[in-house]
């Protein structure tokens, strides 16, 4: 899931770990975290 290690997680971390339900919030989150990562590494290119 953390495969990149770095911002992926930190884009978790930062959505979702401050909260209660850092389970659903994953879920939650992970496809805006997936979406703002792929944008960055292709706006690197």
């Amino acid at each position: 899931m953390f495969a990149q290690g770095g911002e992926n997680y930190l884009c978790l971390k930062t959505n979702c770990f401050a909260q209660q339900s850092a389970r659903n919030c994953i879920r939650k989150f992970l496809s805006v975290c997936q979406v703002r990562y792929s944008e960055h590494s292709r706006s690197r290119e």
